[in-house]
């Protein structure tokens, strides 16, 4: 369900290849929304609001979580880095 970015390689560019949706993206939505990102902040309604918003299914939100999970630091940091653009 997860794949490389073909245009923007690093781990922090994993994407949804069905839905061509960056994880990137659903985890900062889901930061935002759940205010954190710790496995229990995320709750089931985290999850079917992220795909509802997203037009994602519920297993493509728990697909970019997993990736999230082996890939932290590196989305971590790109995430940092789009917020201090934005200061």
């Amino acid at each position: 369900m997860v794949g490389p970015d073909p245009h923007r390689p690093g781990r922090a560019r994993g994407r949804l290849l069905a839905e061509s949706v960056p994880v990137w993206a659903i985890i900062g939505y889901i930061a935002a929304i759940a205010g954190s990102t710790e496995p229990d902040a995320i709750s089931e309604d985290v999850i079917a609001q992220v795909a509802a918003d997203y037009d994602v299914s519920h297993e493509a939100v728990q697909a970019a979580l997993l990736y999230y999970d082996e890939n932290r630091c590196a989305i971590d940091a790109l995430l940092e880095a789009n917020m201090a653009g934005l200061e």
